[in-house]
């Protein structure tokens, strides 16, 4: 059974999340770009895991243009998203602004992966956005592995 993760990513936490993800599926398992995706590489997937992060309080554009693509064709796959952002408590409403609610009603898991700061990647703007959002002190960033986890298993 091919599986592949297709991730967007602006400074990489989204990728490392996807090459984690990777090592924790059984099945032969691909990474792509959003900007790499192919009708082919959709039509040849059986399983496909969506990583994207949000930037402004919406699923990043590139990801949301994509999964609108193809959007006739995922409703084949079983399919699953995990979401990096600083709000965990957020995701659902993410999910709603970006996606329509069939895409939505298909995915057979949604998680919160975590998020990732890398502040000497970041423009000035980005920096004071991210400052602002997230409190002194209050910086639990990471991959949440136990979320990845249980992608993972709702997806067999």
């Amino acid at each position: 059974m091919k599986t592949i993760i297709i991730y967007s990513t602006k400074h990489g936490f989204t990728k490392t999340v996807a090459e984690q993800l990777s090592k924790m599926v059984d099945d032969s398992v691909e990474l792509f770009d959003t900007n790499e995706v192919t009708y082919d590489i959709i039509s040849d997937a059986e399983k496909i895991i969506f990583g994207c992060p949000v930037y402004s309080g919406k699923l990043r554009r590139e990801m949301v243009d994509l999964i609108n693509k193809y959007k006739t064709d995922l409703i084949e796959k079983t399919i699953g998203m995990y979401v990096c952002s600083v709000n965990e408590f957020k995701t659902s409403n993410y999910l709603e602004q970006s996606l329509s609610k069939g895409i939505i009603n298909h995915l057979s898991s949604v998680v919160y992966a975590g998020y990732g700061v890398d502040f000497d990647h970041m423009k000035l703007f980005e920096k004071v956005a991210i400052r602002t959002i997230i409190k002194k002190g209050d910086m639990d960033t990471g991959i949440k592995v136990e979320a990845l986890k249980k992608l993972v298993k709702k997806l067999k």
